[in-house]
């Protein structure tokens, strides 16, 4: 009796073994395919997907700039800039919606978030209002501190797009920006400007501006629709790093605020705001 329950159980055991690796093997395709479909997307938004991280609903490109993939269909591609409207000749596709930004108390040195904001505050066009509330629940923009031995000094949300049946659609600021405290401890006043004004960069639609190393521009998609990065209008497209001077340089951690925006920052910050050039 023994040995019959005891070849038993291994009948049971074999099967249930066999029946664990062939779910395990059913999910292997379902992971790949998803991470295939992601990359896809991303591939259209004109990012980089050699080095894409994901994290349950967060998609991570370019290091510090955090997708979600269940928002991606909210997403346009655009590099520094909204994608150039091609439908209506003149009239600008996206505009950055006026919004609120709240510092959490995980992060200290608050007036060194705000100063970073103030500076981003006076180069913006005056249709897109920033102002600062002390309720996280009414804000728009919520600066939080996290801890991690790395080299990156923190993260931020990509804006999406609220698309709307008329040629002016509003561009919603990204939910977060997440500072890493293992560095921000270490950075005195001006590189902590530095660093809030290239996060909240990309939290209203600014990419890298030495993006080119890593990504496509402009290519051709399904059905004639074009895809891929774009660069700012009438500053320099030229090289794989045309503006070293930028604020939104990647690789850029604990670099100064020095002279601040550049130029090319300025126009760029103007034709997120309300898609028109200067």
């Amino acid at each position: 009796m023994r040995t019959r329950i005891l070849f038993l159980a291994v009948i049971a055991s074999t099967a249930i073994s066999q029946s664990c690796k062939k779910d395990n093997a059913a999910m292997v395709p379902t992971e790949q395919d998803e991470v295939s479909t992601v990359n896809s997307a991303l591939a259209q938004l004109g990012f980089d997907t050699t080095s894409v991280i994901i994290k349950g609903d967060n998609i991570f490109v370019e290091d510090d700039i955090v997708l979600k993939k269940s928002e991606l269909f909210k997403t346009q591609p655009r590099q520094a800039v909204i994608q150039p409207n091609t439908l209506f000749s003149g009239i600008w596709a996206y505009r950055l919606r006026s919004f609120t930004y709240f510092i959490s108390n995980s992060l200290g040195n608050h007036r060194h978030v705000a100063a970073g904001m103030d500076e981003l505050r006076r180069v913006m066009p005056n249709n897109v209002v920033i102002t600062r509330v002390y309720n996280e629940a009414a804000a728009d923009l919520v600066f939080r501190g996290y801890n991690e031995v790395s080299t990156i000094c923190g993260f931020a949300s990509w804006p999406t797009i609220t698309l709307t049946p008329s040629a002016i659609s509003e561009m919603i600021v990204g939910e977060s920006v997440h500072i890493n405290l293992h560095n921000w401890r270490d950075l005195n006043e001006s590189q902590r400007k530095a660093l809030i004004a290239h996060e909240v960069g990309h939290a209203i639609g600014i990419r890298h501006t030495n993006w080119r190393a890593g990504e496509q521009e402009a290519t051709p998609g399904p059905g004639g629709a074009t895809y891929g990065a774009y660069t700012v209008p009438n500053t320099n497209n030229t090289g794989t790093n045309p503006d070293p001077s930028s604020i939104f340089n990647g690789g850029s951690c604990g670099r100064s605020w020095g002279g601040g925006f550049t130029e090319n920052d300025r126009r760029a910050i103007v034709y997120v705001s309300i898609g028109l050039t200067i």
